[in-house]
Formats: C-alpha cells, structure tokens, sequence
C-alpha cells in the first residue's frame, strides 16, 4: 500500500512536473509567439517607416526633379525670349535698312525722273521756243517778199505809165482797155515774188517807149493790133503774179507755224483747278466742246498737267500769248503739242491717236517711264482689270521702256483713258499708241 502510494505520489509528482513543463512550455511558447508577434509589429513598424521615408524621399525627389524642370523651362523660355528678341531687333534693322534703301532707291528715282522731266521741259521750250524763231523768221520773210512785190509791182507800174499815157495818139479807140491792163499790177495783190513786170519781161511783150514817148507802131490797124495784143499779155502777167503771190502767201502761213494743231498742254496747275477754272483761264478763246482733259493720278490725284483741244489753230496760237501767266498763285506753262491725252480725242488720221500714228485703232500702248527693275507680272499688275493677249507685254532689256498688247483696241482705249500718267510704285507712266506688229 505504501508503495502503492509512493508510486501514486510520484505519478501524482510526475504528472504534475509534467503540467508544469507542458505549462511552462505553453509559456515559452506564448512567449516566442509574444516575442514573434512583437518582432512582427517592429517589423511592419519598420516597413512602414522605410516605406514612408521612401516615399518622402521620392516625392522629395519628384520636387526636385519639378523644381529643376521647371528651372530648366524658364531657362528655356528666357534663352527663346532672348533669342525671339534678338531675332526681332535684327528683322527691325533690316527693315529699316531696306527701308532706307528704298527710301534712298525712291529719291534716286525721284532725282532722275526730276531730272528727266526738267529736261523734257528745257527740251520743249527749247522745241517752242525754236518754232516761235522759225515763225518769226517766217513771218519776216513773208514780210520782206510782199515789201519786195510791192516795190517791184510800183516799179512796173511806173514803167508802164508812159505807155498808158501815149496810147491814146496811136490808138484812141482802145484807151479803156489800156489804162485798165496797165493799172492792173497796182490792184494785184503784191505779196508774191513775181510780179507784172518780172513775168511781161520773160515774156517781151510789154510795149517800150520809143525816145519821143509814144510806142513803135507799125501802121493805123496793125499798130492798134499790137498794142492790144501787149495789154493782153500785161494782164496774162498780172493773173499770174495774182497766182504765185497766193502761193507765196501759203507757203509762208505754213512756214509761220499754222500747221502747229489746236493743242495746247498746261503745265503747273493748282491741285484743286476745275475745268471752269481751265476756261477762265483762256477767256476769250474758242475751246472745243469737251476740249479740257485735266490729268489724274490712278488714286485720283491730279498731276497739275492739262490738255486743251482749241476750236482752231488760231486760237490754239493765240492761247501761247499766256505762258507763264498766273492762275492764282501759279504760274502756267503753255506747249504746243499733238498727243492727246488718253488718245480719246482727236480726228481719223490726226496725231491725236498716239506718237506712231495708229490713231486710236491701234490695241498696242507703249509705255515710258518704267523703273529699272521692272517685270512682266509689274506690268500685268499695272494693267489688273483689263484684258492683256496672250505674250502681249514685252519689257525693255534696261527697263524704262516697254509695250502691252490688248485683245482689242476699244480695251486699249479704256486702259489708255484710264492710266495714263498712272502711278508704278513712286514711278509715273506715260502711255502712247503705237502699232501693233
């Protein structure tokens, strides 16, 4: 029994120990999970914390990574910025430089079209003022030859006067006839350069008085049949120095310039003149029905040129009584002239039509005054809005000069009325008719 019951003690003991191992084992193990769980905890603290500072330090990262894209876009835009400015100082300074080099290209231009119209102006007065000297020599002439005429008509009067003072003791039936042919080379007209006498002396039939004054007869009837066939021929002489002394008059009209035409060009009229202002002017002359053309820039600007179309040549001449007289406060230039401008007015087969006498027929205008540098499409452009044909413009190899071709004359006219004296860049252009081939 004792044994029993030290062996039921020591089971009891051993169970015990055996509870207290397995407890302590429980505890140990709870203590590893405890101490497991605490690791884990740090762990995840410290994941936690590792991955928070690697988030600040990539969004530390990322704010430097903007901070320096954003730098380096600034200094993008300041270096484009500067770059842009750079870029606009010099388009500015070429500007200005090609501004200054059309500026002084247009005053060149504008010198030598000044010097060129300076010396079509000396070239016309020039040009009128050698008509003005050829009609006043003319006129002197004609003076001197109807002077001439006159004497000589006087002197062949006096030479037959004797004649016409014998006639009567050898002819007494014929006295009126006589007296009528000899006093016939003081009623002519003497302005021709032959006369009576001059044409009866070719002749020889002019009766000369003998020393006792009376003509050589040669019996009653046949002296009175000479002395008819003598008054005969002095009036045959007298008609035809009547003929050659017209001649000789229309000759020297026509020397004296009346073959100027009845065109008349102004030059340096107020900007602001009017067509009634332009017959003020010549009051008390005859202009012709629409006879003022007063020229226009394309913009509308008047040239301060004019063109007046007279009733007559007379008038026309009359007219240059006027140069350099004032309108207001200008002085007016006056030149004799045959173009017309525009070439809308004038007659069939005048000058009027243009400088190579196509009239207004013609559908071929020549152009003056082109700039050096001027081209076809130029051209093309001055004459935009009327029809051109096809290959029609043809420009001078130095320029200045050139001719256009239209589809029909009546389109030549329009662009004739319409742009002559027209402006191409700072150049005015002079138009003219010429022919087409």
């Amino acid at each position: 029994m004792a044994q029993q019951q030290a062996m039921a003690q020591q089971q009891a003991m051993a169970q015990q120990q055996a509870m207290a191992q397995q407890q302590a084992l429980v505890q140990q193990q709870q203590q590893a999970q405890a101490q497991a769980q605490a690791q884990a905890r740090l762990q995840a603290q410290q994941q936690a914390q590792a991955q928070a500072q690697e988030q600040a330090r990539l969004q530390a990262q990322q704010q430097a990574q903007a901070q320096e894209q954003q730098r380096q876009e600034q200094l993008r835009l300041e270096q484009q910025r500067q770059e842009e400015q750079r870029q606009e100082q010099l388009r500015l300074e070429q500007q200005r430089q090609e501004e200054l080099r059309l500026e002084q290209q247009r005053q060149e231009e504008q010198r030598q079209e000044e010097l060129r119209l300076e010396q079509q102006r000396q070239e016309e007065q020039r040009q009128e003022q050698q008509r003005l000297e050829q009609q006043r020599q003319a006129q002197a002439q004609a003076k001197a030859q109807a002077a001439q005429a006159q004497a000589q008509a006087q002197a062949a009067k006096a030479q037959a006067a004797p004649a016409a003072a014998a006639r009567p003791t050898t002819a007494p039936s014929r006295p009126n006839s006589w007296a009528a042919a000899t006093a016939a080379p003081a009623a002519s007209p003497p302005t021709g350069p032959a006369t009576a006498a001059q044409v009866a002396a070719r002749s020889g039939k002019v009766a000369t008085p003998r020393s006792g004054g009376s003509p050589a007869p040669t019996g009653g009837s046949g002296g009175g049949g000479k002395s008819h066939g003598g008054a005969t021929s002095t009036a045959a002489a007298n008609a035809a120095a009547a003929v050659a002394a017209k001649a000789a008059a229309a000759k020297a009209a026509a020397a004296g310039g009346s073959g100027g035409g009845t065109l008349v060009k102004m030059r340096g009229l107020p900007y602001t003149a009017s067509e009634a202002d332009v017959t003020s002017f010549f009051s008390g002359l005859k202009i012709a029905q629409g006879g003022v053309s007063i020229g226009h820039e394309t913009s509308g600007r008047a040239t301060g040129e004019a063109h007046i179309e007279f009733a007559t040549e007379g008038d026309a001449a009359a007219a240059m009584a006027l140069h350099r007289q004032r309108m207001g406060s200008r002085y007016i230039e006056l030149f004799r002239t045959k173009q017309v401008p525009g070439g809308t007015r004038g007659r069939p087969g005048s000058a009027a039509g243009g400088a190579d006498g196509q009239g207004t027929a013609s559908d071929c205008l020549r152009l003056r005054g082109l700039p050096f540098s001027c081209t076809e499409a130029d051209v093309q452009g001055f004459f935009q809005g009327y029809t051109l044909a096809p290959g029609g413009i043809k420009v001078g190899p130095h320029g200045g000069q050139g001719t256009v071709r239209f589809t029909s004359a009546e389109e030549a006219r329009r662009a004739m009325a319409s742009l002559n004296h027209g402006y191409m860049g700072n150049r005015y252009i002079e138009l003219f008719f010429t022919s087409s081939k």
